[in-house]
């Protein structure tokens, strides 16, 4: 990993909500990921930077937080994990939202409902990110919902007018690709 969770301090003063271990004592940063572990004697534990914390431990490490909000997200142990230089996002995954950025953005390239050439590349990257709202329905929201939004935006890309021979394939593909997961 290229960043730390756990934060060394000073050992030159005790900080009554630092966790503790060995003879170090530790504080969050502001960015972090850990590990969910079951841990001996039918307890729980996070892992962090290699280092178990207790759940009693964490909670108190996080009074040095007090007043602030905790945005978090639990991923399966093969997705990525947060980098140095990547923080989490907040992203409104409702159904009418994504529909809504969806449209917004083919508003930016479409003129009349045709799609000039020149700018097919720009679009396709910029409705990649769209299908990516979509995805993140589909695996943080409502599946059902998900395969209903691909559908409208299928339907809406087929019939966008273009002059090229391969919009909107590509997009059409990457949509399949998240909703019939379950299909």
């Amino acid at each position: 990993m290229g960043y730390k969770t756990l934060r060394l301090l000073s050992d030159d003063f005790f900080v009554d909500n630092g966790i503790q271990i060995n003879n170090d004592q530790y504080s969050l940063n502001s960015v972090g990921t850990c590990r969910i572990q079951y841990a001996e004697e039918n307890s729980v534990c996070l892992v962090m930077d290699g280092k178990s914390v207790t759940l009693e431990d964490f909670g108190r490490v996080l009074t040095a937080f007090e007043g602030f909000n905790m945005d978090f997200q639990i991923r399966d142990m093969s997705d990525e994990v947060i980098g140095k230089n990547m923080a989490l996002k907040q992203v409104n995954i409702h159904p009418d939202v994504i529909i809504g950025n969806f449209e917004r953005t083919l508003g930016w390239f479409l003129e009349h409902n045709f799609l000039n050439y020149k700018f097919e590349s720009a679009c396709v990257e910029a409705l990649v990110e769209r299908i990516n709202e979509l995805e993140l329905l589909y695996q943080c929201g409502s599946r059902a919902e998900a395969v209903e939004v691909g559908k409208q935006m299928k339907k809406r890309l087929i019939t966008i007018d273009h002059d090229t021979d391969e919009f909107p394939d590509y997009l059409l593909g990457l949509i399949d690709r998240v909703i019939d997961i379950t299909e």
